[in-house]
């Protein structure tokens, strides 16, 4: 039993060894092994006659001949999820110290595809198996009736034994009693914050007499001059504001996580600034800037640069957040290792794995600027908020007011469910 192959392909075996050396087949293989009970010279000539044969010895069939083996399985669901690229290399490590080797396997997510590994694993007789399994243990159970006693570990929540039925129960009542929970906060939350959108829906449908309902205060949003042009123009600020604030955090985020991670806290330090500043005293700075600026008249999509520092805090936070939820580094080197450049890097790998947060980030973007007032007022510009302001001041009548306000807040909840849902979609996709 021997991988070298020697004259015309023919094997070198222990026999041969034993041949040239003297001995029999069993004391070969004992002073081979370093096993006690051999000469030191029978020994000496038994290495000998191996070293001039070339014989090495095959340890797959010493361990089917002696009933155990240094080999384990290790069964993933998916190659390129870094959470197991990490498991695998301390395994891997951990396997290389203890003189095992492993055979590892992806089910890529399919079922049938890991229950046909784990009998592979059966058939060549691994000596234990660990499994990110995909269904709820099917995998596991099938190992054990295959291999009863071999070792067996889970990676994740499913349970190894039968044992683990009562855990189950406990785990789900468990899970029950905190989705009630859920429920119950949410509800709570939902009640506070809609019942006063409900009651200004309910005044801006308040018609001419006490207890009749209309839609001229709805209908009377378009005939205040100034106000679609201010709703116009509020939108285009939110998108410039989104694009500003990506286009310079994304790419100097991921930078700095990859190269120059010294900078990180001198980075946070200057995102998080606007937060410690009054809106008042940034007016007071921007009003020479923005005074020089009325020179050449521009419109009030000028107030971009001012809602992109505005929103630097805010966008960092959630960004920060989905980055740190990836294996930057993991993900990166692969990517690198495939010849990628880094521009490739981060807008192709590392870029959609963040999407939830990006698009977190444009949503706090366009709340801030859809609600903005003191600053567009102060520079006497007019927005939205400014607009609204500008009504309440300007009609005796208040459901206009309303309308536009509820109107407002109605738009910034659907641009929330239309994200949250482009989001879910991007992930499960």
């Amino acid at each position: 039993m021997a991988t070298h192959k020697a004259g015309a392909g023919r094997q070198v075996g222990i026999r041969d060894v034993a041949r040239i050396a003297g001995v029999s087949v069993a004391t070969a293989s004992l002073a081979l092994n370093g096993r006690p009970g051999v000469a030191e010279e029978t020994r000496r000539r038994a290495v000998a006659a191996a070293e001039q044969l070339g014989y090495r010895a095959n340890p797959q069939a010493q361990a089917l001949r002696r009933g155990r083996t240094t080999t384990y399985g290790f069964v993933v669901r998916n190659f390129a999820n870094p959470f197991f690229l990490e498991v695998l290399s301390g395994a891997q490590q951990v396997a290389a110290e203890c003189g095992a080797t492993l055979l590892v396997l992806d089910s890529r997510y399919s079922l049938d595809r890991e229950r046909r590994h784990v009998q592979e694993m059966a058939v060549q007789r691994v000596a234990g198996l660990a499994i990110a399994p995909v269904g709820s243990g099917e995998s596991i159970r099938l190992w054990q009736d295959l291999r009863p006693g071999a070792p067996v570990t889970s990676l994740g929540e499913t349970p190894l034994t039968a044992e683990g039925k009562p855990r189950r129960g406990l785990q789900a009542s468990r899970r029950r009693r905190l989705n009630l929970f859920r429920y119950v906060v949410f509800t709570l939350f939902g009640l506070f914050f809609l019942t006063p959108l409900a009651a200004m829906v309910r005044f801006s449908l308040e018609g001419s007499t006490h207890g009749s309902f209309s839609l001229a205060a709805w209908r009377a949003i378009g005939s205040y001059p100034g106000l679609l042009s201010a709703i116009e123009i509020t939108l285009e600020l939110a998108v410039i504001t989104c694009v500003v604030v990506l286009v310079l955090l994304v790419p100097t985020m991921i930078w700095i996580r990859l190269r120059v991670q010294w900078i990180s806290r001198i980075f946070e330090f200057l995102c998080l600034l606007p937060l410690t500043i009054p809106a008042i005293a940034l007016v007071v700075g921007l009003v020479p800037i923005y005074n020089r600026i009325e020179h050449y008249n521009l419109s009030a999509l000028q107030l971009s640069w001012v809602y992109a520092i505005l929103a630097l805090p805010y966008a960092y936070r959630a960004l920060s957040a989905g980055l740190s939820a990836i294996d930057v580094k993991t993900l990166s080197e692969a990517a690198r290792g495939l010849g990628a450049s880094w521009l490739t890097v981060m807008i192709r790998v590392i870029a959609p794995n963040m999407w939830q947060a990006i698009l977190n980030a444009m949503l706090l973007s366009s709340a801030l600027v859809l609600g903005e007032f003191t600053i567009a007022s102060l520079l006497l510009y007019i927005n939205l908020q400014v607009a609204l302001y500008d009504i309440s001041r300007a009609t005796a009548n208040a459901g206009v007011l309303f309308a536009t306000s509820a109107a407002s807040l109605l738009f910034a909840f659907g641009l929330l469910l239309v994200l949250s849902y482009v989001g879910r979609r991007r992930s499960r996709g």
